[in-house]
């Protein structure tokens, strides 16, 4: 088996994509995605994508997906930096889904001042939500001003997670045997394991397992065991 210990240590890598629309407060998004972008460098990711920059049309959002699909990361953030509508969610959403991004939705809010909203940034990652549930595009949302400390720590998860899937997706099982007769729990269901993490098992028979084993050289089998000693 292939775990996360033997793949490249590389530093968390996340995407950012900010969007907005010039009918609401742009200096204030702005400086909100500004913000964003700060926390996250000071916090040690290294971040790609189209970061700071306020995309507010289809151009943005073809420019944004075609940047992305050249570019490796753990982690997607759409953050809504204003109100706009779902149109470039779901746009570089379905562009990346073949590569089974995780996708956090970062909203921010507004301050409580009586009047109208400068941001709806809100409104905005619940339209994105919907869109993205109704294309079965999972997706995980935020609602926090990007000095949160807990915006950080929520990310930080997101990101050891999206990196824990990552390193699954190149994980072969060998199963030697078969469970017995009464005990279901130890079951399982090779097409769902590959839906949901991309874990490919290969059956292996007991005997066939045990005769490769006594045919091995006393070589091998030192080597063998030293491998199994290190990934324990």
């Amino acid at each position: 088996m292939q775990n996360e210990a033997h793949l490249p240590h590389n530093p968390p890598t996340l995407a950012l994509v900010t969007n907005a629309r010039p009918t609401f407060d742009v200096p204030l998004a702005q400086s909100v995605a500004d913000e964003a972008l700060r926390q996250l460098t000071a916090a040690g990711f290294l971040v790609v994508g189209t970061g700071a920059e306020l995309l507010m049309d289809e151009a943005g959002g073809h420019r944004a997906a075609a940047a992305l699909a050249q570019t490796q990361f753990d982690l997607l953030i759409l953050l809504q930096a204003s109100f706009a509508d779902s149109s470039m969610a779901v746009q570089i959403a379905q562009a990346l889904q073949a590569t089974g991004a995780l996708i956090l939705l970062w909203a921010v809010p507004d301050e409580r001042s009586g009047g109208r909203l400068r941001l709806n940034s809100l409104c905005g990652i619940n339209l994105a939500g919907h869109a993205l549930t109704q294309r079965q595009i999972p997706y995980e949302y935020l609602f926090a001003p990007a000095a949160d400390p807990q915006a950080m720590r929520k990310i930080s998860v997101l990101l050891r997670a999206a990196r824990a899937q990552r390193a699954l997706q190149q994980v072969r099982l060998g199963l030697v045997g078969q469970h017995p007769a009464g005990f279901d729990t130890c079951a399982y269901n090779a097409q769902n394991l590959a839906e949901l993490f991309g874990v490919h098992v290969e059956p292996l028979s007991l005997e066939q397992t045990l005769q490769a084993a006594r045919d091995a050289r006393p070589a091998e089998r030192a080597e063998f065991l030293v491998k199994a000693g290190a990934g324990s």
